[in-house]
C-alpha cells in the first residue's frame, strides 16, 4: 500500500514542482513591478510638487494640453515620465501574461488529470478495501 501511494503521488509532485516554478517566476515579476510602480509614483509626486515642466520628461510626439498639466494631477501623472511609464506598462503586460500562463496551466492540470486521479483512487480503494476491513 505504501508503494502504491508513493507512486501515485510521484506524478502529482512533479507537476506541482513545475507549477511552483511558474508561481516563483510570476512572483519575481510582480515584486519588480510593484517596486518600479512605487518608485515611479514617488518620482511623479515629487515632480508634481516641484511644478517644473521641463523635468517632467513628456512625450514630444503626443499632443499635450499644457494648461491641464498644472491643473489636473491625474492628467499630468498620465503624461509625465513617458519612458519609465512605458517600461512599467511592459512589466504590467508581462505580469498579465504570467498570470494567464498560471491559470491555463492550472486548468490543464485539473482537466487532464482529474479523471485519471479518480480512477486511480477508485482502484486503490477497491483493491485495499477488503484488506483494511480485515485489519480493523
Amino acid at each position: 500500500m505504501k508503494t502504491y501511494i508513493k507512486n501515485f503521488f510521484k506524478d502529482i509532485r512533479s507537476e506541482f514542482g513545475v507549477f511552483s516554478d511558474l508561481v516563483k517566476s510570476r512572483d519575481k515579476i510582480k515584486t519588480k513591478y510593484n517596486s518600479e510602480l512605487l518608485k515611479l509614483n514617488l518620482k511623479k509626486e515629487k515632480l508634481w510638487t516641484g511644478m517644473d515642466l521641463s523635468k517632467w520628461e513628456l512625450n514630444d510626439s503626443e499632443i499635450i494640453e499644457r494648461s491641464l498639466l498644472t491643473k489636473d494631477k491625474n492628467y499630468a501623472f498620465n503624461k509625465m515620465c513617458f519612458k519609465e511609464t512605458n517600461i512599467l506598462n511592459n512589466l504590467h503586460n508581462k505580469l498579465g501574461y504570467h498570470n494567464k500562463i498560471l491559470i491555463d496551466e492550472l486548468k490543464r492540470m485539473i482537466h487532464s488529470h482529474l479523471g485519471r486521479y479518480v480512477k486511480e483512487m477508485t482502484s486503490f480503494s477497491e483493491e485495499f478495501y477488503p484488506t483494511l476491513t480485515d485489519v480493523i
